[in-house]
């Protein structure tokens, strides 16, 4: 439903800019690729430019160190089958990824916004996508609950109910374009959500700074046989206005 209602909005993007989840990363990390990426529908070439950029901008040895990730890393490689698919096989540039855990910034305190690698990479990437139509992607889920993620017991009915209102909350929060929102609210809570994609949903919100948006649908995926443990999920389309 998400690719479908952005069907629309994607015949003139030139270049893509994909923020997936780096379920290995290093605290902060931020991992771009020079590799290209291939989908059963072609590949979507590397911009060359902008991640040689961006890695100049963060320190190459930070940029590169992770990024053997991206081989085994399914978060970006997932979204990219259903993206190429509705792009059809125009041409167009990615800039790929991967965001490692924000644990420091959830249950230390610390503030996103003075983590030097976080902010020059935002300002970077705003620079040299401001006169490209780009698309934003956050390539990540939501909650993770239940035993397969360490509870000590199932999730029952209850939980998942309040698990979807405290959802609510997030998703607001991404509908509204509000990147410290969206953190403060897992740092509140202690991370108590696991949302696995709280770095490559806050670094999409960041550099799509001043949108705005709806949701195209919400659900809870069930993660173990026992239905006792659940990944929450959400699409989001995002608009900026010019």
């Amino acid at each position: 439903q998400l690719f479908e209602r952005s069907r629309p909005d994607l015949a003139d993007i030139e270049t893509i800019v994909m923020f997936g989840t780096d379920h290995s990363g290093a605290a902060g990390a931020l991992t771009p690729t020079r590799q290209n990426y291939m989908t059963p529908h072609g590949i979507i070439p590397t911009d060359l430019e902008i991640v040689e950029g961006l890695a100049k901008t963060i320190g190459e040895k930070r940029a590169f160190s992770e990024e053997l990730h991206h081989v085994k890393e399914h978060s970006i490689e997932l979204a990219l089958v259903w993206l190429n698919y509705y792009l059809g096989n125009r041409e167009i540039s990615l800039v790929p990824i991967l965001c490692g855990s924000f644990q420091p910034f959830v249950s230390e305190g610390r503030d996103a916004n003075s983590d030097e690698s976080i902010s020059v990479a935002i300002e970077y990437l705003r620079k040299v996508t401001a006169d490209r139509r780009t698309l934003v992607v956050a390539a990540g889920d939501l909650a993770h609950i239940g035993p397969a993620f360490g509870d000590h017991k199932p999730a029952s009915s209850v939980d998942k109910t309040r698990l979807a209102a405290k959802d609510a909350e997030s998703i607001q929060a991404i509908c509204s374009g509000d990147a410290e929102s969206f953190l403060s609210l897992s740092r509140s809570e202690s991370d108590a959500r696991r949302i696995c994609g709280l770095s490559a949903i806050y670094m999409t919100l960041k550099l799509a700074e001043s949108s705005y948006g709806l949701s195209t649908g919400y659900a809870q995926c069930p993660a173990d046989q026992s239905n006792s443990s659940w990944v929450s999920i959400v699409g989001a389309l995002l608009y900026k206005e010019y």
